[in-house]
């Protein structure tokens, strides 16, 4: 098979439901040959940067266990612009990448992946701060 992959879904909360993000990306994860060593889902605002489940996908890539993070968009994965900067340059250490279902993929194992990912998040992410 291809590459190891983490699926993670968030809902910001209790009656929303993570099962349409999870269908879709055990789809999408199925169509383009990655291996899903774990689905990841949670209830917490994206905000909320002590997110259990998003801690476990990070622990993932610390350990090398995972090439690539899907989910549906970036806002899934945090929605602090500072967060989601820290946390892709933590995930680039790990050679690991984030692939959003929205068309945002951000391969940062290569060097043309690393170049453009800071500007295509200050273009496509709204600016906030914790």
């Amino acid at each position: 098979m291809g590459q190891r992959a983490a699926l993670y879904c968030r809902v910001s909360t209790a009656d929303q439901s993570c099962d349409h993000q999870e269908r879709d990306l055990a789809a999408f994860a199925e169509r383009a040959g990655y291996e899903v060593v774990g689905t990841y889902k949670e209830t917490a605002s994206g905000v909320r940067l002590d997110r259990a489940e998003r801690r476990k996908v990070l622990a993932l890539a610390q350990r090398r266990e995972i090439d690539a993070v899907l989910v549906t968009e970036l806002s899934r994965w945090g929605r602090s612009t500072t967060d989601l900067l820290a946390t892709l340059k933590e995930l680039e250490g790990r050679r690991v990448s984030l692939v959003a279902l929205n068309g945002m993929a951000f391969d940062l194992t290569t060097p043309h992946g690393r170049m453009i990912t800071p500007p295509t998040i200050w273009q496509n992410f709204p600016l906030t701060c914790p």
